[in-house]
């Protein structure tokens, strides 16, 4: 493919981003038209449309063509599937509660520590080291230079290396120099 069909497949695929976002965004203030088949058929309409991106009014005009093939859901079913799931989500929250209630103070600590997500970056399995990709296992490791280790060490830590090389953390006690007079 050359450059300017590149181009060309990378805006066509932005635009129709741009489409599905002022579809969703559009479709939200109308959850009775809410399908795949008043979809398709509101994108079929618009094909001429979708080529330069769809706006709003665009999607009011074809709604009004369209009227008479469109499913609409009756007023009475989307308030019924908004209030089901508002309760489906109200139970999860009360099982949640129920089930952090029941726990001591020591389990809730664990359980909030546990929950929140480990924002330290992971050593990758390989690095790039003078052009080349090099499997960061503990023989490779060994052997970087000091400059690429010293950047490893800064990025992901001394303890995510350690691991890799297999060494174990040891723990110092000090001590204090009136044992040694």
């Amino acid at each position: 493919m050359s450059l300017k069909q590149d181009q060309e497949k990378i805006a066509a695929e932005r635009l129709a981003v741009e489409n599905q976002r002022v579809y969703t965004s559009w479709i939200r203030l109308h959850p009775e038209l809410s399908c795949i088949a008043n979809e398709r058929l509101i994108f079929g309409y618009l094909d001429d449309v979708v080529a330069v991106g769809i706006t709003e009014p665009d999607l009011e005009f074809a709604v009004s063509q369209l009227s008479n093939r469109l499913a609409v859901k009756s007023a009475k079913s989307v308030a019924k599937d908004q209030a089901d799931e508002l309760a489906e989500r109200n139970e999860a929250i009360q099982k949640e509660n129920q089930r952090k209630l029941a726990m001591s103070t020591d389990e809730l600590k664990a359980d909030i520590r546990a929950s929140k997500p480990n924002l330290t970056p992971q050593l990758p399995e390989s690095w790039r080291v003078n052009g080349e990709t090099v499997a960061l296992t503990a023989e490779n490791i060994k052997a970087l230079p000091a400059p690429v280790l010293a950047k490893l060490m800064r990025l992901f830590g001394t303890d995510a290396l350690n691991d890799r090389l297999g060494v174990q953390k040891q723990t110092y006690v000090a001590q204090s120099a009136k044992g040694y007079l």
